[in-house]
């Protein structure tokens, strides 16, 4: 999660505002896997996701790598 990296520690980003985030993927599977990481930003009107049902986060995909 990219949680608590946010301008000036200011959770509360503006449209159009510049923001850099650095993330890194790492393969503890102890193999060769084919991986798909897609980036979703989601704001207070949407739900978290729910690891303990294996939902995703509803929201769009900004991007996506293969």
């Amino acid at each position: 999660m990219a949680a608590d990296y946010y301008p000036n520690n200011n959770t509360d980003l503006h449209l159009g505002e510049p923001v850099k985030w650095y993330l890194s993927v790492t393969d503890n599977m102890g193999s060769v896997q084919l991986v798909s990481i897609r980036v979703k930003i989601r704001n207070r009107a949407i739900k978290p996701p729910d690891d303990h049902q294996a939902l995703e986060l509803p929201a769009p995909v900004v991007t996506e790598f293969m």
